[in-house]
């Protein structure tokens, strides 16, 4: 009697939850839906409500002062959500096409939306009602959908203490592993990385997240999808991805944080843009090197391209470093932004290590060696053989090195010799005659 009275006991209740999750939604539905119907995500291609869209209206916009009213924006509707006992979702529902044929609704294959929905209501409740509700009139269709819904939060709640930012190929790679060392120190995992700049792809394939779900936050926060209370144990945790460096997205989502702080390595524009083409050209594993091995492979890359101007301003991702400053200055309080160039980086390590871990709040550990990573010296692609397209690439860059110059004078950055000088690592005789590559491995102490 007990194992029949118990399934049908907890049915009663499944019942009456999914009554009064959906009966009190419809009751307020007007209230709810205000507070919902927003792109959580941003993706090419994907419809954005007229409400928003002045906020993409972005030209000019070289402090991304709307990208930062779009994020407050999207953070006060949860917080308006959350304020009339809601739960902002993040759904896509796609048609079930085993079960029916979409006749006239043939062109929308999915929706893609946010649901603030009564706190009491499961995924359950939102996927098989709530969402379709919202954007169908007809009961009917609603179990013509499949797909997947999850809680949302803010990037306001994200326990991140410091950020290594970029810029890529100067040296971030360095910090993270000598700043490491300390016992208070841990760095998120990579997938955690990628919460503020999606990988590689410029196309940010599947769109960025205007805000994190829940589970996202609380891996960082405890490092479980659940959270049953805080870190118990000392730890100053740290992100570092060098694609932040050119993600507006990602630097605005950070600047939600409590008091970040940020760290960001640059150097020579020329010896960034230079590694970047060796690596494209030649790759660096064994197979590929060897195709560039003693020969200059630079007559190559520029072969491809109508000038040098040209190869320089089709690749400006790799080595712009000024406008990238002032947007990271716009954003945040200088006081908890450091930049460093990366010649003090290699001449003074100590000093400059000394720095970051205060810059961190903690004090340096007593006996710490500090290491050098991603190395790659030697001859590369030949460029520093070639004296006059060596000089063709620093005129075409020379609006960068004069405005990084004013700009690290804004900022209070002392002198760089290298950068008055526009010393490359041509210049550093020892560089090229030091062929050691150690890609993700330490080069030397």
């Amino acid at each position: 009697m007990g194992a029949v009275w118990l399934p049908a006991a907890a049915a009663l209740l499944v019942g009456s939850t999914w009554a009064s999750c959906e009966e009190e939604f419809k009751a307020k539905q007007q209230e709810f839906t205000t507070y919902g119907a927003f792109p959580f995500k941003i993706a090419r291609g994907e419809w954005i409500p007229q409400a928003i869209q002045e906020y993409f209206l972005m030209e000019g916009d070289e402090n991304v002062v709307q990208l930062k009213k779009l994020s407050n924006w999207v953070h006060h509707m949860l917080v308006a959500c959350w304020s009339i006992g809601g739960r902002m979702w993040e759904v896509r529902l796609q048609w079930n096409t085993t079960v029916w044929h979409r006749d006239s609704l043939e062109d929308l294959t999915e929706i893609h939306n946010t649901v603030c929905a009564l706190a009491s209501c499961q995924t359950r409740h939102v996927l098989r009602s709530i969402a379709p509700m919202i954007s169908f009139s007809n009961p009917q269709v609603y179990e013509r959908f499949s797909g997947v819904a999850k809680v949302l939060s803010s990037w306001k709640f994200m326990k991140i203490d410091f950020a290594i930012i970029g810029t890529g190929g100067c040296g971030t790679t360095s910090l993270r592993r000598n700043l490491a060392q300390h016992a208070e120190v841990r760095f998120t995992n990579e997938n955690e990385d990628e919460l503020f700049a999606p990988g590689y792809a410029y196309e940010y394939q599947g769109g960025f997240r205007l805000l994190p779900t829940e589970a996202q936050v609380n891996m960082v926060r405890c490092g479980r999808a659940r959270c049953h209370g805080e870190r118990k144990e000392r730890v100053v945790l740290g992100v570092k991805n060098f694609q932040l460096h050119n993600f507006d997205f990602g630097l605005v989502a950070l600047s939600m944080l409590d008091r970040v702080k940020l760290i960001m390595l640059v150097c020579d524009p020329l010896d960034r843009l230079e590694k970047v083409l060796h690596y494209f050209h030649c790759g660096f594993d064994a197979q590929t090197r060897q195709h560039c091995q003693n020969r200059t492979v630079i007559d190559e890359i520029v072969a491809k391209w109508s000038s040098v101007a040209h190869l320089v301003e089709e690749h400006k991702e790799h080595w712009v470093a000024a406008r990238r400053l002032l947007i990271v200055s716009s954003l945040f309080d200088t006081r908890d932004v450091m930049v460093v160039h990366q010649q003090i980086l290699r001449e003074f390590p100590a000093r400059l290590y000394r720095a970051l871990f205060h810059h961190i709040g903690l004090q340096e550990p007593p006996d710490i060696r500090y290491h050098r990573y991603n190395s790659f010296g030697g001859r590369r692609t030949g460029l520093c053989q070639r004296k006059n397209l060596l000089k063709e690439f620093q005129e075409a860059l020379e609006p960068e090195y004069r405005r990084l110059e004013e700009v690290l004078r804004q900022l209070g950055h002392p002198e760089i010799s290298e950068l008055s000088r526009r010393t490359t690592r041509c210049h550093r005789h020892a560089e090229l005659r030091r062929a050691a590559r150690c890609v993700n491995q330490r080069c030397d102490l």
